[in-house]
């Protein structure tokens, strides 16, 4: 699945992309308006791949993966990373030109209540990237706001602890995956200061925060579109736009949130990690945005999910050099 080498950033940030749609996707048309043109009003659904290495288990842990055009690339990279194991089934269901903002275009709460609820469907873990469409106005009984003022922080901030509470609700873990650099120095700006929101929102309720913000920028800090790939070796990881990961750079964005799962199902088929449980109050400090590499992981005591109390989250940061 490419991306049109000479899509605009703004077609490509809203949605106007044409992607080669593999042959085992389906496609299932929303209600919601389309924001940008081409084929965004669709929400892509995955089933198995082609090629399946494994069989998967009848208990198998189902990770389930909500977002934009980011999280259908994670998805994708998701899959190929648990091919091998019988005891990992990725699926999911994402809407490229989605966000957080824009409700009357895709509404992820409603969506997301939906699929939770389903009897049909068994959800062990869930993986949420969104924000890249978020630069946006957002309205309430005063009027718009511009985006990252304010107000406009405060409306978010609501946005993503609804969504977070639908999980807690239900007892599902919920990893929540930053949004990377881009070619743009502004948008790239921008999406730090909504890693900034996000990282916030994720301690408050005592959620998984997976930063893969460093594994894409070179020793500066700056994006680039190289880099070692999941093996090491120095390859192209970005489209041409600028924006968008290539299957390479979608298959290392997925290594990171990969290794967290793994480590979180862990003992004898267990689920070890902190369930959202409500607010545990404000973040001590809010590192510098990206432009060094970040602290070190923190590493939090694990229990079965089933006997968990209050806790904290871990902000867990990737590392640019070993993938």
């Amino acid at each position: 699945r490419g991306v049109s080498e000479t899509a605009s950033f703004f077609n490509s940030l809203f949605g106007g992309l044409t992607r080669k749609t593999r042959p085992a996707r389906t496609t299932t048309t929303t209600p919601q308006r389309n924001v940008g043109g081409g084929n965004a009003g669709t929400t892509r659904v995955r089933s198995a791949p082609a090629t399946v290495a494994a069989q998967k288990a009848e208990d198998a842990k189902q990770v389930a993966v909500f977002g934009d055009f980011f999280a259908d690339g994670l998805q994708d990279g998701l899959t190929e990373a648990f091919l091998e194991s019988s005891t990992v089934l990725v699926d999911g269901q994402n809407n490229p030109s989605s966000g957080l903002v824009r409700d009357d275009h895709f509404n992820w709460p409603a969506f997301i209540a939906g699929w939770l609820g389903d009897p049909e469907k068994k959800t062990d873990l869930a993986v949420i990237m969104v924000g890249a469409n978020d630069r946006q106005t957002l309205a309430d009984e005063n009027g718009e706001h511009e985006p990252l003022s304010e107000r406009w922080r405060e409306l978010y901030a609501e946005r993503i602890d609804a969504i977070i509470k639908l999980f807690s609700d239900r007892g599902v873990p919920l990893y929540w995956v930053s949004l990377p650099p881009v070619a743009s120095g502004k948008m790239s700006q921008d999406y730090a200061h909504l890693n900034e929101i996000y990282r916030d929102r994720a301690y408050r309720h005592g959620i998984e925060f997976v930063d893969v913000w460093n594994s894409f920028v070179d020793e500066a800090g700056n994006y680039v579109a190289t880099g070692p790939d999941i093996n090491g070796e120095r390859r192209k990881l970005r489209a041409e736009d600028g924006l968008h990961f290539n299957s390479a750079g979608n298959r290392k964005l997925a290594h990171f949130v990969a290794r967290e799962i793994r480590r979180d199902f862990g003992r004898e088929g267990g689920l070890f990690l902190a369930l959202p449980d409500g607010e545990t109050g404000p973040q001590p400090s809010i590192w510098p945005l990206y432009t060094s590499p970040s602290p070190r992981d923190r590493t939090r005591p694990r229990m079965p999910s089933s006997a968990l109390k209050k806790k904290t989250t871990t902000s867990r940061n990737t590392n640019t050099s070993t993938p």
